[in-house]
């Protein structure tokens, strides 16, 4: 489960928060992780969200310290393709992945899991779609937190040559 696992526990809520220093540290929200999700893989982003969300059956936050540091949500994924994807189900997000400003091109775990079996999880596949995958599986990881509302934007275009910067 989420909330006793190394991957939160050590590797995102205590290495990777120590390793970004006190001043980056201390800009990211303490956040309450709702960890759900669909027995399926078939269904458009707004049905996972409902699941994922709406829905939550299992939420963590600061009380068990585990709320900076979380993994998207597949619904995250899903919505990041252009709009006229939406309704498309994410185990045919293949087609969707030239358009969709989050595809990495590798399999990448999700916070999603299966809602009858928290053994599988929703991973985004190398080719683009949203599958279930056994969690001793490997894949790779994407850090996700949210800034503090005192964050402010301050310039940039979010290029390789023109950074976001925050105040």
């Amino acid at each position: 489960e989420w909330e006793k696992s190394i991957l939160n526990k050590v590797h995102l809520n205590t290495n990777f928060i120590n390793n970004l220093g006190t001043i980056w540290a201390n800009m990211i929200e303490d956040t309450t992780w709702k960890v759900s999700g669909s027995a399926y893989f078939e269904i458009n982003p707004s049905d996972m969200y409902t699941a994922e969300i709406v829905n939550a059956t299992k939420t963590y936050g600061p009380t068990n310290g585990t709320s900076k540091v979380g993994l998207m949500y597949a619904s995250d994924y899903g919505f990041a393709a252009s709009p006229s994807a939406w309704t498309t189900i994410l185990y045919n997000y293949n087609k969707t992945k030239n358009t969709n400003w989050m595809y990495m091109g590798y399999d990448d775990w999700t916070l999603t899991t299966r809602k009858d079996d928290n053994r599988d999880t929703h991973i985004i596949t190398s080719g683009g779609k949203i599958f279930l995958a056994y969690v001793a599986n490997t894949a790779a990881i994407r850090p996700v937190m949210y800034l503090k509302s005192s964050i402010t934007y301050a310039s940039g275009s979010g290029t390789i040559s023109d950074p976001i910067r925050i105040n």
